[in-house]
Order: structure tokens, then C-alpha cells, then sequence
């Protein structure tokens, strides 16, 4: 590979001060991530001559500024074809641009990069006079109607929002500061994004100061001095201009963020990351489709999933444990569209600034029965000074209908996946602030990006496990697997169950149990399924003994009851305290996986308690400890690894089943969730 580099600098080659324009009118990021859309017919002509290709680029800083020019300069080196390249850089004046975009174009290059929006109106004039040449032009996301120029831009809010996000985790103010040129174009849509993550991360503020420049350094350092004046303790900003706030940032020992290019040069042990735009990937496929004949007609973006912006961290930058494991979980959710960053900033998303091990009141904590081992409460007592208080739910529902109207005095809950969705669409539960949780990088990957909360944003999964059947076998013998033990007549005959069955307090997972007994989804969201359902289940009332979500299986232990429906870890446990002979099993028709997790409520009086206490939960030892107690799957991945679990846990197939096909998550049905609750009230009456 070849590269010939001719540079023609209008204003001077030192880079990092130069007063550049950048792109002032830049338009607006694109909000999808789609393929290129052509937007004009294309034009063609004869495959290329051999020999380098000639490729120009103008750009309105220096070619070295370690941001937006520099990003195009650095791309177009990385291609691997042999090109003749030339730069004109430093054009802040357009008439400058656009005298060197006509006289590379009449000097017979074959490829003319105007790199700014700014010079679009120049380029509109310029590209019909040369329909042999090809022209890309950003950001900007369509080409005009000409079909021998390319547009080019970047999703630039995506790294943004990742960038935020770990930035959050980094500050011990709560306060973090940004630095921005112009608010437009890809500035604003970087910003934009990073706000959005840092307070998705739990950040209490992001200040953000526009200096109204793309290149005054100055500005841009007073804007830095400014938000340190103002308790900020975490920095970012974009545009070639930035080179001042970096500097401010390194002379107080504050943590900087980049985007553009990486700008880890400029600040060795204080940049954590930089986003990094990499044209190379579009240019590529510009230059693919000119060797075809098209010349233009086609716009492009970089992103996440196509390897466009690439999130690239300093090495020499030591995050807190498990951040950057969720930072590339969650890069990876956005290039999916499993994590959704389309959410403006403040549109809902609750959030608290609370530090590492940070204490703020006692706790209260509301919980499902069973499920806490009290030696890690004492223990937690101990370590933290406070005192816990622990109430218990029978069903997600009636802890949705406790705190759903505010002042409850709770602090965490533990609701289910389905539940998650509800409270998060409701405005109920907070934001995971990263730098109070850092052992949620101790989490397996499985869960880190649930589809109940992307990106696990709000929640830390808790543990995890399936719904089923419990009985005793010692009474009734082998039993067929399956729903009918609770619902069919003829089976309670020949198994002597009638008055003996006991089924769950709990809408979602009664009406779910029986709708797959019927052969349908627990998720149905069809009426008359629903119908079918609740006649099963106000048929099996008479001979139901109770309907019990605390002590089904004690019930079965103590004799009360032969046949229960419920948990998998419960079971387990209450059988190791019978003396009779038992099974679970998970129906042939199938049944209930869930995940329960840690929240904490927007209201909770001591959130900062309660981040504490899910960070002490998160821990590999004690995670480890709650699922040798309970018996139930736990979903840190760092208890496994370390082989802090109990064997016997670990082996049981019934707490860490093989064959999942059989299951189905419960999910939030919308408006339909009611009428779930409904049914099985009037099934009951």
C-alpha cells in the first residue's frame, strides 16, 4: 500500500491552536442507523484507471488537531488502496474551501472531500461542473440530488451515551462538565447523548456551556475553569477547540472524555476514553461503489454496529472494577438496539448521586418471603452501622399497589422482570448510579442487558429461577408432569388431591399457569384466551385449599397439602425439612423463567443506604452466600467463576435447568395487564 500525502495549509500547521471553524451548520446526527439510502439516481461511468487513486481533502482546521479534521485525515490513511492524497486544512473562510474543492476537481483528482457542512452551499455550485469527479461531504445526511456526491455523518450521541456513562461512575461530586463549540451537528448530538448516559448512570448534574466557537481554545478553557468553579470533577467536550479544556482538566487532575479522534496524547493519565470516528468504513464503500461505476447518490453513517465510532479506553486510565465490562456490554446493546438512547435526558429518568459504601439512614427493604439470608443482614449491620427492616409481599401486584402512590418508606424492592418494565415506564425506581455499585460487573452477561431494562440501567438482577409444581410423591406416587394436577377434575380423583392443592396469590403467574395448561403463551394478550383461563381456574376453586404465595411449601411438609404451585428455590429448601419423599418439575406444557432484581424506589428515604446494601449484595462471597441459602440460580457470574457456590447448588438441574425451551418469561402486557389481575379476582369469588 502506497499513500502520497501533499498538504496545502492555508493557516498554520500547528494544530492544536489553530482557529478553525469546524463545521458551524453541521445538520443534526441521523436518528436511525439504517444501511445507505440512495437519494438520487446515481450516476456511472468507466471503471477507473489504473494508478493511485487522487483523493483531496479540505477541512477547516489543521489536519492535526486530534478532533474533526484529524478524524477524515486519519481515515482516509487507514484504507488499504494505493492513494495519492492531498489536504487543504486551516480553510476557516468558506470562499478559501471552496476555491480548493474546484481547483482539486480541475486538476483531475478523483475523489474531492469537503469535510464540513459548511461548505455544503459551495459544493451544491461547484460538483454539477465536474460529473467525472466524486465528492463526499459531512456531516451532512443527504446529497442535494446530485448524483456524483456521497454524504457522510456520524451517530455521534451513541458514544456520547456510552462515554457518559462511565463518566458517571468516575464522579464523587455528582457534577460533571461539558465543553461544546456550536450547538449543532454532530457537537450537539455527541453532547446530547452524553448527557443522557451520564444521568442514565446516576450522575445528579451536567452542566453543558456552548462557547459559540468551533476553534477559540481560550473560551474553551475558561468554559473547563468555569464548571470546576461550579463542583464539577469529570470533563468532556468536542470540537477542534477542546485542546484548552484538556488542558485545564490536566492541570487539576480531572478525568476527560474525548470524542472525534483519541486525545489520549494530550493528557496521558487523566483521558478514560474517546470515542473515535472511523470514516474508513464508509469511504470504503463509497470507493467500492465508484470502482462499480457510481459516482454519488448514496449517504452513509458511522456507528456502533458497523464499526464506525469506535469507543476506544486509555489503558493507563484505571476504571472502578466492572465498569468497563458494562460499558462494552452495553456498546454492544446499542449497535443491537437492545439499549435504547433515544430518550432525551430529562424525560423521566430519575436519578441520585450516591458514592461508593455512602450511608444515608437506616434501610427498609421490601421483599419477597424466605429469600434473605439473615446472616448477610447482621453482616451488612455490622460493616455499615445501620439497622435493616424487612417486610415481605406475596405477589409483584400487591407490591405495586403499596408503592405505587408514593410514602411508602421503602427503600429497595426486589420485583420481577415484568414488573421492572411497569415501574420503569411509571417512574418508580431509580437509576443504578455506577459509582455506588461497582460490583455489578460481578453480574454474568446473560443479565446485563435484559430486555425488561436495557442495559440494565435501573435494576441489578437479584437471583433467578423457574415456576412450577411441587408434591408429595410419599402420598401420591409417580404424578403425570403436568398443569392438570391443579386444574383438572379427573387427575384430583385419582391422585385423592381435592382439598389439597394450593396455587399462588399471584395474577401473573396463575392466570399464566393456566393459559399454558390450555396450550397458550403466558402472555396472551387475546380475550377470549384469557376467558378460557379464568373458567379453568373458578372450575379448580372448590378443590383448592388455598391460594398461597408465602408457605406452600411448608403446606406440603406439614401434610396440609399434597400438591402446590410454586418456586423452584422454595420448594427445595422447605423439602430438605420434610420426611416424606418429593419432586418439582416444570409442566410437559411449560412454565414461568423469571428474574428478580434489585431496585430502589424514586421516594426510597435512604437511597443511598440502599445502593450500598445492592453493592454489598453484588459482592461474589455474599451473592454466593444468598444462593447456597435460598437455593435458587444466582445470576453473578463472579460466584460461579471464583467456585464459591455449593456443588450440590451448582449440579442441581433444578436450579440451574438444562432445557430451557419449555420457558417463558412473563412480560409486560401494557394496558392488558388489568385484565390478568381481574380474571383471576372474579375466578376466585
Amino acid at each position: 500500500m502506497k499513500k502520497w500525502i501533499r498538504i496545502l495549509a492555508l493557516f498554520s500547521a500547528v494544530g492544536m491552536v489553530a482557529v478553525a471553524c469546524g463545521s458551524d451548520a453541521e445538520s443534526p446526527a441521523p436518528t436511525t442507523t439504517a444501511a445507505p439510502t440512495t437519494t438520487a439516481a446515481p450516476a456511472t461511468t468507466a471503471a477507473p484507471d489504473a494508478g493511485p487513486l487522487r483523493v483531496a481533502i479540505v477541512a477547516p482546521s489543521a489536519s492535526n488537531d486530534l478532533a474533526f479534521s484529524q478524524s477524515m485525515v486519519d481515515s482516509v490513511n487507514a484504507l488499504d488502496r494505493d492513494i495519492d492524497l492531498s489536504i487543504t486544512d486551516g480553510t476557516f473562510i468558506i470562499e478559501d474551501a471552496a476555491a480548493a474543492i474546484r481547483g482539486y476537481a480541475e486538476d483531475g483528482h478523483d475523489v474531492v472531500i469537503a469535510h464540513g457542512t459548511q461548505f455544503g452551499a459551495s459544493l451544491m455550485e461547484i460538483a454539477p461542473d465536474f460529473p467525472d469527479v466524486t465528492f463526499a461531504w459531512g456531516t451532512a445526511t443527504d446529497t442535494q440530488g446530485l448524483d456524483n456526491v456521497f454524504a457522510y455523518s456520524p451517530a455521534a450521541d451513541e458514544g456520547g451515551y456510552v462515554n457518559g456513562w462511565i463518566a458517571s461512575s468516575l464522579t464523587e461530586t455528582g457534577v460533571i462538565g461539558v465543553v461544546g463549540p456550536i450547538e449543532a451537528g454532530d457537537a450537539v448530538a455527541y453532547i446530547n447523548g452524553f448527557e443522557a448516559g451520564a444521568l442514565a448512570g446516576g450522575a445528579a448534574e451536567v452542566n453543558v456551556t456552548y462557547t459559540g466557537s468551533f476553534g477559540d481554545v481560550a473560551l474553551a478553557a475558561e468554559a473547563a475553569e468555569a464548571h470546576l468553579s461550579n463542583n464539577a470533577d469529570v470533563l468532556t467536550g468536542t470540537a477542534q477547540m477542546v485542546v484548552g479544556a484538556v488542558g485545564v482538566a490536566a492541570d487539576n487532575d480531572v478525568p476527560w472524555f474525548g470524542t472525534q479522534a483519541n486525545q489520549t496524547s494530550l493528557a496521558p493519565d487523566l483521558v478514560v476514553a474517546s470515542q473515535v470516528y472511523h470514516w474508513e468504513v464508509v469511504l470504503e464503500e463509497m470507493l467500492s461503489l465508484r470502482d462499480s461505476g457510481v459516482l454519488g447518490g448514496q449517504a452513509f453513517e458511522i456507528n456502533l454496529a458497523n464499526g464506525g465510532l469506535v469507543i476506544e479506553f486509555n489503558d493507563a486510565f484505571v476504571l472502578p472494577a466492572g465498569v468497563r465490562d458494562e460499558a462494552e456490554t452495553m456498546i454492544t446493546g446499542i449497535g443491537t438496539g437492545t439499549v435504547d438512547i433515544s430518550a432525551p435526558a430529562s424525560g423521566g429518568l430519575d436519578v441520585v448521586a450516591c458514592g461508593l459504601d455512602e450511608v444515608d439512614g437506616d434501610l427498609n427493604f421490601y421483599n419477597w418471603s424466605e429469600y434473605m439470608d439473615p446472616d448477610l443482614i447482621t453482616a451488612f449491620q455490622d460493616q455499615y452501622g445501620v439497622t435493616v427492616t424487612e417486610d415481605f409481599y406475596p405477589s409483584n401486584e400487591e407490591m405495586f399497589a403499596r408503592v405505587e402512590a408514593g410514602g411508602s418508606g421503602y427503600d429497595m424492592i426486589v420485583p420481577s422482570d415484568y414488573m421492572v418494565s411497569i415501574l420503569i415506564s411509571e417512574s418508580m425506581i431509580l437509576a443504578v448510579p455506577a459509582a455506588a455499585v461497582p460490583n455489578k460487573g460481578n453480574i454474568a452477561d446473560t443479565f446485563n442487558n435484559p430486555p425488561y431494562d436495557p442495559g440494565a440501567l435501573y435494576t441489578a438482577a437479584y437471583q433467578w429461577g423457574t415456576t412450577g409444581i411441587g408434591v408429595d410423591i410419599g402420598v401420591t406416587g409417580e404424578v403425570p408432569h403436568t398443569w392438570g394436577l391443579l386444574f383438572d377434575a379427573d387427575l384430583a380423583e385419582q391422585y385423592g388431591l381435592s382439598g389439597k392443592i394450593t396455587i399462588l396469590d399471584d395474577p401473573r403467574e396463575t392466570m399464566g399457569a393456566a393459559l399454558k395448561y390450555l396450550g397458550y403463551s403466558l402472555n396472551s394478550t387475546s380475550e377470549s384466551e384469557l376467558a378460557e383461563a379464568e373458567a379453568v381456574i373458578a372450575d379448580a376453586v372448590s378443590r383448592v385449599a388455598a391460594f398461597d404465595s408465602d408457605q406452600y411449601d411448608e403446606l406440603i411438609v406439614t401434610g396440609e397439602s399434597v400438591v402446590g404451585h410454586g418456586y423452584s428455590g422454595n420448594f427445595l429448601w422447605g423439602f430438605e425439612e420434610g420426611d416424606s419423599e418429593y419432586d418439582y418439575f416444570v409442566p410437559d406444557e411449560g412454565g414461568t423463567i423469571w428474574v428478580d432484581n434489585m431496585a430502589v424506589l424514586t421516594d426510597a428515604p435512604h437511597p443511598c443506604t440502599a445502593f450500598t446494601f445492592m453493592n454489598f449484595l453484588l459482592d461474589a462471597e455474599n451473592g454466593a452466600q444468598l444462593t447456597n441459602f435460598n437455593w435458587y440460580a444466582s445470576p453473578n457470574g463472579a460466584s460461579q467463576q471464583e467456585g464459591l457456590i455449593d456443588a450440590e447448588v451448582l449440579e442441581n438441574p433444578i436450579i440451574y435447568p438444562t432445557d430451557m425451551s419449555l420457558l417463558e418469561f412473563i412480560e409486560d402486557t401494557g394496558d392488558f395487564e388489568i385484565n390478568f389481575t381481574d380474571a383471576l379476582s372474579r375466578a376466585r369469588s
